[in-house]
Formats: C-alpha cells, structure tokens, sequence
C-alpha cells in the first residue's frame, strides 16, 4: 500500500468543488500533457487501498482519502483545461485534515537535510530551493517523507492524522528513535554531561519549556524576545528536548562532523534545572564512551533526530544503524575492556577482543 500527494487547485474551480471530480472524491488527469508526453503514468499506478494526501491550491495539505480502485479512462471537466481523454482514479473515505498541515512547516530549512536525502532517490513533489515542482500532480510520497508529515503534524497539534494513523506507525510512540547530539560548543561539555547522566542545551533560552503546551505558542514567544532574529535550528531543538524526545530513545554524542564520542539512553522526561548553565535537561544512561573517527560528514546540527534517515551503504538499511556499528570497532581511543549493551536494534551481542 502506498501513500500519494496530489497537488491540486481548488480555487474558483467548480468541477474540483462539486460533482464527481471534485477534490477527495475522484484523481484526475489528462492522459497525456500537450506536447503528448506521457507525464501523468503515475496516475496508472495507484493500486485499490492506496492513501491520498491532498495538498490544496499550493498552500497545505487539507485532506486525506483512500483510492477506490485503480484507474479508468473516462473524460476530463467539460470547459477546464484538462477537457479531453483523462485518467481518473475514484476516491472514497475522503477526511478533511483539521488544522491542514501549511507546507511552510513541511518545507522549511529547518527539514532540508532529511528532504534533500528523500528528494535525491525519490521523484516528489519539490524541488532543490524547497519550492513546489511544476507540474507533478501526483508523486508517491515515500515512507520517510510519510513519517516526516505525520511527525510534523502530531509536532504541530498534539494529534495524529486521520487514515494515515490507522495504516502506518509513522509516529514510532512505541519504538526507539535516534538522536545525533553534540554537548555544547566543540563538544566541550562531554565529559560534564557523562559525569552527570545528563544532556542538556542552553542556546541563552532561560525559560522553562514546561510552560508552552503548543509549538505556536512556543515559537511566537520565542520569536517576540528575540526580535524574530532566532535559528528555526534553536527553536526546534528547544522543542525537541523538552517535547520530541520520549524515554528509551537513544543518544548518539558526536564532536564536530566526522568524530563519535559514545551513546546513551534517555532516562527521564523534559528536566528545568534554574541553577544551571544548560538549563534544559533530560537524563541520559550513558551507556558507552570514546572516540570513533567516520569516514563521512554528519549533520551539522546540535541536536537531529535521524531515526528515518536512510543509509547510503547496501550493508545498513538505517542511517543510525551504520553510526552504531563503530561502537562494535576494537580501535576506539579509550576506554578499553568495555561491555556494549543497549536497546533492542542496537546490537547487544558484540565479540570482545583481547589487545
């Protein structure tokens, strides 16, 4: 079963407001562009079953429906630009998603690292500047671009989106995530934060994230003491900290962008601490520490959340699975004679090795 995302103008537009075209109820399209290309095959794939997100009039996804059967040839709008020979594929279960989810959210920088990754294997819907591609009425949206829109939305307003919840478990509630973090500037804050069982942010943010129950709450305040002159990076990880990250979560510290400095496992919800530097804590059972050189770059932030990355590498299907593998290396610096252990998926089973 897979997930689609039609790009749809609703608008002024009579035959995608009422009657059997209309948005939810029916795809369609053309069977071929005006030049006689063949650009609308995706509509020859969807298969009985499959989702359809609905991003209306280029502004946000407002809707979600479940594709009744695959195509049949029938005949476009009588007067709208796609009159003539068409594909349509007949919807049904069609459920407004309330608030839509504003593709200013889905599409920001503050994404573009895990977009840039599912834009370069997949054909979607945007393109390099995060703007909406020409075209491309229907794109399959791929699983990590699915789980990125559900975790958003859930992000956004504390609930799920309808039909989407009931057939994938996008969100992970129950499941392990993983987390790439770096303690404090150049990793200064490592063996502070070890010591402690702790990790923790600051970002010169004294108040308490307890007290914001709705990220728009969260980010107009934030963007009102700072002038609106805030990293969308610091406020997500903010957020992230006190809000994201669940118990049983696994950490994985880094020092700039090619050096490992261990991995831990969160013990505790969100933590205030007033009296300390790096006020927003969370505690961490560190489970191991040392230094792995990679042989790649990580991403650039403070605090990423890579459970969907993908790996590069045919040995690993996950991208956190390829960086806990280096935990399995016997030419880590320090400490020697130590006993990996962890959640399941991480790979508790591990050879010691004498030196």
């Amino acid at each position: 079963m897979k997930v689609w995302v039609e790009k749809s103008i609703v608008a002024k537009r009579i035959d995608r407001i009422s009657g059997d075209l209309m948005l939810g109820k029916a795809l369609w399209s053309p069977t071929k562009d005006k030049r006689g290309a063949d650009i609308y095959n995706s509509m020859r794939m969807v298969k009985e079953g499959d989702l359809v997100l609905h991003l209306v009039d280029n502004k946000a996804i407002t809707g979600i429906s479940v594709a009744e059967s695959s195509f049949k040839e029938g005949r476009g709008a009588k007067g709208s630009d796609w009159e003539g020979p068409a594909y349509i594929v007949p919807l049904r279960n069609y459920v407004e998603i309330n608030p839509p989810l504003d593709r200013k959210i889905l599409l920001s920088e503050t994404n573009r690292s895990i977009l840039d990754e599912i834009r370069t294997k997949n054909k979607v819907f945007y393109n390099s500047q995060l703007s909406l591609n020409q075209g491309a009425y229907l794109t399959e949206a791929p699983t990590e671009l699915v789980s990125l829109i559900a975790k958003l939305y859930y992000s956004e307003f504390n609930k799920e989106i309808p039909l989407l919840k009931d057939r994938f478990n996008v969100l992970k509630t129950n499941n392990t995530n993983y987390w790439i973090f770096q303690p404090g500037k150049d990793a200064k804050k490592w063996d502070d934060f070890f010591n402690k069982g702790i990790m923790a942010i600051s970002y010169s943010f004294y108040e308490d994230m307890s007290r914001f129950s709705d990220k728009d709450t969260f980010d107009d305040y934030y963007d009102n003491i700072t002038g609106r002159t805030g990293k969308m990076n610091t406020k997500l990880a903010l957020w992230e900290i006190s809000k994201t990250i669940n118990v049983g979560d696994v950490i994985i510290v880094k020092h700039g962008l090619t050096k490992l400095l261990g991995y831990g496992i969160i013990s505790s919800d969100y933590i205030y601490n007033k009296d300390a530097n790096y006020k927003h804590q969370r505690k961490v059972d560190w489970k191991l520490r040392g230094e792995w050189d990679l042989d790649h770059e990580m991403n650039r932030k403070s605090l990423t959340d890579i459970t969907d990355y993908k790996s590069d590498l045919p040995k690993y299907e996950d991208y956190w699975q390829r960086l806990m593998d280096n935990f399995q290396k016997t030419d880590m610096k320090y400490p020697l004679n130590t006993i990996l252990y962890g959640p399941p998926g991480t790979g508790k089973t591990y050879n010691t090795v004498l030196r």
